[in-house]
């Protein structure tokens, strides 16, 4: 894993391959989950090694290193998500490239879908995952709070005052 320094308008992107012929043709981007609020954790990275270790195909992996909330918006975020997908396609085609989204990832990853379903559907990718995207900002659904005492990993008050900081 290291900075990508051909990609000068993204600093912050880092890339990994499984292949020993870099660039490979087809490329995975990577949004990180993290509730918008905290960086690449370390289970993320190593999901990240792990997955492009078992891929039965060249690629290059790639994770960019978004703006977090408070300090920015949730509109921010995405802006910047969207133009590392748009950075991408400068270096592959959308038929070689996978958008896979974790929690907060995954909300990003189905709004960069979105859009592009709407403004311009030739670039969509090949395919997306997304794992437990964060789909509803508003939190008032009647299942969601049954989860509650269930839910080991984030409580409902964290993800109140995340919806509230970034207007999701």
């Amino acid at each position: 894993l290291f900075p990508l320094q051909e990609m000068t308008q993204f600093p912050t992107m880092y890339r990994m391959s499984n292949s020993v012929i870099a660039p490979t043709k087809k490329a995975v981007l990577y949004l990180h989950g993290g509730g918008f609020t905290l960086n690449l954790a370390y289970s993320q990275l190593d999901f990240s090694y792990k997955l492009i270790e078992d891929l039965p195909f060249a690629t290059d992996y790639f994770i960019p290193v978004y703006p977090l909330a408070p300090n920015k918006s949730f509109a921010d975020i995405y802006n910047h998500c969207y133009a590392a997908y748009q950075e991408i396609l400068q270096h592959y085609d959308p038929e070689d490239v996978i958008l896979l989204g974790d929690s907060a990832g995954g909300t990003l990853v189905l709004n960069v879908l979105q859009n592009l379903a709407i403004d311009f559907p030739e670039r969509l990718p090949k395919a997306a995952v997304l794992i437990s995207p964060w789909l509803d900002g508003h939190l008032d659904i009647p299942v969601a709070k049954s989860y509650q005492k269930k839910d080991k990993m984030i409580g409902m008050n964290y993800l109140q005052l995340i919806a509230q900081e970034i207007d999701l």
